[in-house]
């Protein structure tokens, strides 16, 4: 594992690199008179890679918005942190999979309650035992925010 960080970091000491002169050379063309080293503006995808996935602020002191700040916990294809989000719900009072937020407005999924045959992503079975995963109703700290629907449940 180790030989795998040194590896990540010279690569990433590398685009760095490359990054920092490409952004030297277009000052230098745009007709500035000195490189601006640090101040380089560098693309939003190797600040995050170089940051391990998070944006950091910019030195005017605005935070750059990537993907991960702009989407919401469930993926397009249904999936929150590898958990189909279909099939049979099992509702605790401890250490769920899935910490859920009911709302009526802006759902990172809507789900609909269903008795048979919860197959598509959004269709819910409660059930005791024999679950897909587990879910715990919060007010506060939501991993998801489920809106519950009569149709069209998924990802909106």
């Amino acid at each position: 594992m180790r030989g795998l960080e040194k590896i990540g970091n010279k690569m990433a000491a590398a685009f760095l690199a490359l990054a920092l002169a490409a952004g030297a050379t277009a000052f230098a063309a745009a007709g500035g008179n000195t490189v601006p080293g640090e101040q380089a503006m560098l693309p939003l995808g190797l600040k995050a890679a170089l940051h391990g996935g998070q944006v950091l602020p910019e030195p005017g002191g605005l935070l750059t918005p990537n993907r991960q700040t702009l989407s919401s916990a469930v993926s397009a294809a249904g999936y929150y942190k590898g958990i189909r989000l279909a099939g049979k719900v099992r509702v605790v009072e401890h250490f769920p999979d899935i910490k859920v937020k009911v709302v009526n407005n802006f759902p990172d999924l809507r789900v609909k309650v269903v008795n048979n045959f919860p197959d598509e992503i959004g269709e819910w079975q409660f059930v005791e035992h024999f679950e897909d995963f587990s879910i715990q109703y919060v007010d506060s700290f939501e991993d998801i925010r489920v809106q519950f629907v009569t149709s069209f449940p998924g990802v909106p």
